[in-house]
């Protein structure tokens, strides 16, 4: 019922819909490049878990300096910037340390990014409904994520992973734009 719970949801479901977008095809796309599983376990859930939580310390360091809407722009923007690795990745061939880094910015990026969405997620909750608005916004979230990763698939089939993720790129940084758009407006909180 809140006036601006529309586009709270918009932006919500814009930003993280377009990391799913580019997340959805990684491990995939990491097993076609020929990774096992044990690889890819230590790639994605050693380095990149590693490296998305110290993102997501350092993100939620940076968040009152930078303020909110300029910690979520900054971030998405080097989100959307780090999910070209993955373009690179697709026409590429670094080697197994040069591959960790790749993937580990990227998770460092995004964990950043998400520690500014949540942070906001937080400040978007009525002092009176706290609990009823963070979940809303929560399963937006996984909505979003779920819908992103599902036309991942999609996309990946349609255009090979290159150009996904150079798609997933820029509908990364558009969803930056629509973010800086619906981010709401001062008298709400920066």
């Amino acid at each position: 019922r809140r006036p601006d719970a529309a586009r709270l949801l918009l932006l919500i479901l814009v930003f993280k819909g377009a990391d799913a977008f580019a997340a959805g095809m990684v491990r995939p796309f990491l097993v076609d490049r020929g990774l096992g599983l044990a690889e890819i376990g230590w790639l994605l859930g050693s380095w990149g878990f590693a490296a998305a939580m110290g993102g997501a310390l350092v993100g939620g360091l940076l968040v009152n300096p930078l303020g909110r809407r300029g910690a979520l722009l900054a971030f998405g923007g080097l989100q959307a910037a780090a999910v070209a690795v993955y373009a690179y990745l697709a026409v590429g061939a670094p080697g197994p340390v040069g591959l960790a880094l790749l993937v580990s910015l990227e998770h460092f990026v995004g964990g950043m990014s998400t520690a500014a969405l949540f942070t906001c997620l937080m400040d978007w909750c009525s002092a009176e409904t706290a609990a009823t608005d963070y979940t809303i916004q929560a399963s937006a979230v996984v909505i979003a994520m779920a819908l992103g990763g599902a036309l991942s698939g999609v996309s990946a089939v349609q255009l090979g992973y290159a150009s996904h993720f150079v798609a997933a790129t820029v509908l990364a940084a558009v969803a930056v734009l629509v973010a800086a758009w619906l981010f709401p407006r001062p008298h709400h909180q920066e």
